[in-house]
């Protein structure tokens, strides 16, 4: 279906038309738009901004291009307007709401949505409304997945010597989770193990309220220790990588939780997020949950190659019925080798919880497994009162460095 516009860009002229076939962002979209309409997940949409010239202005001032994909997917259409030179970006983002048919955002509920450029810097400036832009109705960024086998390179800043340049690898689309191999080199793994090692007890299943029901005295029967990564090098690092490769401040990171994994352990099935209803007896976490506080991206760093079981699973991806045996280790899987992450996201875009994250690790068979554990917050603690979020302050970027952490 053709769509009118007051202008659509054609070679570098602004004039009256139709949708063009081709993007004149077209290259550079292919790496951030879905290939598949039912797997782009909710919150997300993709911009191409190309500013006016002096041949296009016909005198007056400059107009930008602006193509919007809502649903961030490449069969849709795109929507196209001009977007005057002397606008503000208070106004452009008003374009941006009204075209993407966002609903307009309850102040306590969610962080304001975000736009970013595709180094992961905020957009905020309107002299920064140039190429591919992203929107986030939930305000912090998610890897889009493309689809399943999707690759990327991904520079990792680095405070001394030449940056680390990592594969970010779809494994599912929904959940979105991504293998990263070389994302944690041996020396470093092993450290981190021998440091961690004395401190090891048997781990337990947090219930909110206190207390465990029997029937979950199984659930994980590894040993763990919880981190603090201002305390070594070698961690500090991990937490400088897993903040430049999920795009989100260090400072919404918790505590490291490093988990061993001995023959015969295993993690059954869960989600990550938090459920409002579990902390009915805690008004203060009960109440950042309502205003949108909840666990977004988790980062496994895998510490040791094991050589049979241990692989982490996902056993709802694609909407499939939770599983009525949530030990049983079944859907696409990772495998413990030193030096690889999973990161996975359990929360949408939008913010909202996605319950085919649900995750759980196999029993290891042969070896023992040693991760480290990264889960990062979509907010700060304590926002729950009106107009908190917008002071908030941000990360500063630098475009040839990426993320400055």
């Amino acid at each position: 279906m053709m769509l009118r516009t007051l202008a659509f860009f054609q070679g570098w002229r602004l004039v009256d038309g139709a949708v063009p076939g081709a993007s004149p962002c077209a290259a550079e979209l292919a790496a951030w738009l879905y290939d598949d309409a039912r797997w782009a997940p909710p919150g997300y949409h993709a911009l191409c901004v190309v500013p006016g010239t002096p041949e296009s202005r016909g005198g007056s001032s400059p107009a930008r291009h602006v193509e919007v994909w809502t649903g961030g997917h490449a069969g849709a259409s795109p929507k196209v307007w001009a977007f005057g030179a002397s606008g503000s970006l208070a106004s452009f983002r008003l374009d941006v709401q009204k075209r993407t048919g966002m609903k307009r955002q309850r102040r306590w509920r969610v962080l304001p949505w975000a736009l970013y450029d595709t180094l992961g810097g905020r957009v905020r400036d309107v002299e920064q409304l140039s190429g591919v832009l992203l929107v986030f109705e939930g305000g912090r960024w998610v890897w889009p997945g493309i689809r399943e086998g999707f690759e990327r390179s991904v520079q990792l800043s680095a405070p001394q010597g030449p940056a680390l340049t990592v594969k970010l690898r779809t494994l599912t689309l929904d959940p979105l989770a991504f293998t990263v191999d070389g994302f944690v080199n041996s020396t470093a793994a092993r450290h981190i193990v021998d440091l961690a090692r004395p401190r090891f007890r048997r781990s337990g299943v947090e219930v909110p309220g206190g207390g465990a029901p029997a029937d979950m005295a199984e659930a994980r029967t590894c040993s763990e220790a919880w981190v603090d990564p201002k305390e070594d090098g070698h961690l500090e690092e991990v937490a400088r990588r897993t903040a430049a490769l999920t795009r989100v401040p260090r400072r919404l990171q918790e505590d490291f939780r490093m988990l061993e994994y001995k023959p015969g352990q295993q993690f059954v099935a869960h989600t990550d997020y938090y459920e409002v209803e579990d902390f009915k007896q805690h008004p203060q976490i009960s109440s950042e949950l309502k205003h949108g506080r909840n666990w977004l991206v988790t980062l496994y760093a895998y510490l040791s190659t094991v050589k049979k079981g241990g692989e982490t699973y996902f056993p709802s991806t694609y909407g499939k019925p939770l599983p009525v045996n949530l030990s049983q280790c079944d859907g696409p899987s990772v495998a413990p080798r030193r030096g690889r992450a999973l990161l996975f996201y359990s929360l949408h875009p939008d913010s909202r919880p996605n319950l085919s994250s649900m995750h759980g690790g196999c029993k290891v068979v042969r070896g023992v497994k040693y991760t480290i554990n990264i889960w990062t917050f979509n907010q700060l603690k304590g926002l729950t009162k009106p107009d908190a979020e917008d002071r908030e302050p941000e990360e500063p970027v630098d475009a040839s460095k990426g993320l400055e952490l």
